[in-house]
């Protein structure tokens, strides 16, 4: 299932479940770059050339090319375990949690694109977590995308490796808080 807690609860206990909820404030937004957008990825173009069996989406939502400003509808947090130490790949886990997620998400009009957010602790050089949360991110909206249904014009992908802590970097507890995939899922700012 799915737990609904605060970031303060989240960051006390380790989940045991592989997703939670974190509530948000109404107020907390984020901007959208057309070049975030899944649909304009390679790695996501690759993906869908080797894969006949994924699942039909509906053709991309047309994008401008300006970013647009959002607002975080809903957040959930998957945290370290859902990929191996190292690893992009999504544990089965995180699969089972995204088709969790995706099928109560599925009925839901309010929102209007998704961006998956990966993230790191501090060990390893910067330039590296960076591309390790980025990748992240894209195996988590690769399956989204082609195991769900999800548009891929509705989702963003962006990698902040080190730089968005929400523990300690000091303790290996926090630093395991730490690595954890984000999906937000957006509604219009207008």
């Amino acid at each position: 299932g799915i737990t609904v807690m605060s970031e303060t609860a989240f960051q006390t206990v380790a989940p045991e479940s592989a997703a939670v909820e974190i509530p948000v404030e109404k107020s907390e937004e984020v901007f959208l770059e057309p070049k975030e957008n899944i649909a304009r990825n390679e790695i996501y173009a690759k993906a869908v050339e080797s894969s006949p069996a994924a699942v039909p989406v509906e053709s991309a939502t047309a994008l401008d090319d300006s970013p647009r400003k959002a607002y975080v509808y809903r957040r959930f947090v998957l945290p370290e375990f859902s990929f191996r130490f190292d690893q992009s790949a999504l544990t089965s886990q995180a699969e089972a949690a995204l088709d969790r997620i995706s099928e109560q998400l599925r009925g839901e009009k309010g929102w209007f694109a998704l961006r998956v957010d990966g993230h790191t602790d501090n060990l390893g050089p910067a330039p590296y977590n960076v591309e390790l949360s980025y990748d992240r991110a894209i195996a988590y909206a690769i399956h989204l995308v082609m195991n769900n249904g999800i548009d891929p014009g509705r989702v963003f992908v962006k990698g902040f490796g080190e730089t968005k802590p929400i523990a300690s970097n000091d303790t290996p507890a926090g630093r395991a808080l730490n690595r954890r995939v984000e999906l937000l899922f957006l509604v219009n700012a207008e």
